[in-house]
């Protein structure tokens, strides 16, 4: 079950590669939304099950308030007497973890999407959605 804003990268790369090597099937339910992190886990399972009203977000690690790919532009573009100290730091960090990991993850989800049908309540007449799992 998964229903998370996201994470540690690290964090998530393990349980992803975790699953990835467990032997048996396994299958993610996101019953709302699985951001960054926790679209790298569920990616990681063989099926991934949702609801038509689901979401998986982008993966896109953030370090502090800012996204990887920028913290490594600013460090490339700019000279080191510009960035400041924090924006280094945090640098310095998204490159440690590129060499944990420099090949690009790659996972493909062999099972799809299953998307759960969707039981309509009797308040349906009043215009008001109850969605229940089943």
């Amino acid at each position: 079950m998964l229903h998370t804003p996201g994470g540690l990268v690290l964090a998530a790369l393990q349980i992803a590669k975790a699953i990835r090597e467990h032997k048996a099937k396994v299958t993610a339910v996101v019953p709302h939304y699985a951001m960054s992190g926790g679209t790298l886990i569920a990616l990681a399972a063989d099926k991934i099950v949702m609801c038509k009203h689901s979401v998986l977000g982008p993966i896109d690690p953030q370090l502090g308030q800012s996204p990887a790919v920028s913290l490594i532009k600013a460090v490339e573009e700019k000279p080191v007497a510009k960035i400041d100290d924090q924006t280094l730091v945090l640098a310095v960090g998204v490159l440690q973890l590129l060499k944990l990991y420099p090949q690009p993850v790659r996972m493909q989800n062999s099972g799809g999407v299953e998307y759960l049908p969707v039981r309509r309540s009797q308040s349906e007449s009043t215009g008001v959605d109850s969605t229940q799992w089943s």
